[in-house]
């Protein structure tokens, strides 16, 4: 089986987490809405059934999936696109909103990404970016799952401001899963998650809550950019 569409169904369980870090930005979501990267629709199915919703991904595969998921919401579309290279197959300056969770570090020019997002977003449209943090964390985790990199908030934010973006909001999320993706890959050097260890995860995540409720977090498994197009 494809690493990568295994993966990808570990994550479609994790309800709660799922739900958590959707509920991170969901205040930012308006109007128009296209996703970038939306794999199986793990975060879609939150808000597919409120905005006018174009689902795209790299992989037909995944766009078909989505299709017969989605394919009786209203206003919902779904096509394959691969950002990195095109902006044709959509309308320019079209859409209120892009999310793009996990997707810009499967990306290898992932400034000419964010370039063809700017093009692709409307006059102070929002661009929702969730990506993995901490080159730190780094392994063969990463590499298995097709990761180039991890971020940190500064790569983040100067690519973004080259890109023609001002960053409104940015914070860390899931400090212990930081230290759980750098115990599985740096410490017991897996290539993998374990389905095991992530239904635990997920079981946990309401404890998780509460702890990131009490303190600002200085780092986490993942960095969230709330950003505006400028230019």
């Amino acid at each position: 089986m494809d690493i990568g569409y295994s993966t990808l169904q570990l994550m479609e369980g994790m309800e709660k987490y799922n739900l958590w870090i959707y509920g991170k930005f969901s205040e930012y979501i308006k109007g128009k809405v296209l996703e970038i990267g939306c794999g199986l629709g793990t975060i879609t199915q939150f808000y597919v059934d409120n905005f006018d919703v174009t689902a795209t991904d790299i992989s037909a595969e995944y766009v078909n999936i989505v299709k017969q998921r989605f394919g009786n919401c209203k206003n919902f579309h779904s096509v394959v696109f691969n950002i990195e290279l095109e902006t044709n197959t959509l309308l320019k300056n079209d859409y209120d909103t892009v999310i793009s969770s996990n997707v810009l570090e499967h990306i290898q020019n992932d400034t000419a990404a964010l370039l063809n997002i700017n093009k692709i977003l409307k006059e102070d449209g929002i661009l929702i970016l969730l990506t993995p943090a901490g080159q730190f964390l780094f392994s063969n985790l990463d590499r298995n799952v097709g990761h180039y990199r991890r971020y940190s908030k500064t790569e983040v934010k100067n690519k973004l401001e080259t890109a023609g973006f001002t960053v409104e909001k940015q914070f860390y999320v899931n400090i212990v899963g930081a230290f759980g993706w750098f115990f599985s890959g740096k410490i017991l050097k897996r290539k993998t998650l374990g389905s095991s260890s992530l239904s635990l995860f997920n079981f946990f995540v309401p404890l998780f809550i509460f702890i990131e409720s009490l303190i600002k977090i200085p780092f986490g498994v993942s960095v969230i950019t709330i950003c505006k197009k400028t230019k």
